[in-house]
Order: C-alpha cells, then sequence, then structure tokens
C-alpha cells in the first residue's frame, strides 16, 4: 500500500506582489534590507545591492552593511 500526503499554496498573487515591489523599488531607486539579529542573517533587496555598487551574487553581512554606510550615517 503507498499513500501519499501533501499540501499546496498557489503563490501566483504574492509572486506578482514580489515582481511589483522590485519594479517599483528599480524605477525609485531605493532598496530594502531585512536583518533578523537573533542568526545574523541579512537580507538585502537587488536594488540596495545596485546602489551599494554589489554585485547581485554579493551576500552581506552586518559587518559588510556597517562598512558601507557614510561615517555621518554610522
Amino acid at each position: 500500500m503507498i499513500r501519499l500526503v501533501g499540501t499546496s499554496r498557489d503563490v501566483t498573487q504574492l509572486k506578482e506582489a514580489e515582481n511589483n515591489l522590485n519594479e517599483a523599488q528599480r524605477i525609485a531607486h531605493t532598496g530594502h534590507w531585512v536583518w533578523n539579529p537573533q542568526n545574523g542573517d541579512l537580507y538585502w533587496s537587488d536594488e540596495l545591492l545596485r546602489i551599494f555598487g554589489e554585485d547581485l551574487s554579493f551576500r552581506p553581512s552586518y559587518d559588510s552593511f556597517i562598512a558601507a554606510l557614510h561615517p555621518d550615517d554610522k
């Protein structure tokens, strides 16, 4: 006997919203970042990577973010 249990979720609206956010950030030349201080994970949006002159394959860290800031903004 074979049993299969699964779930599915339509992520079409989520992907569309993400694409719209990315496009709006590109047009406005703004970006966003998310930092989880509990585990140190840091995410930069594609446009934020472009603003800081980083390649899209760059994986930011808290230290790299602080290093990229202008001294007056620290």
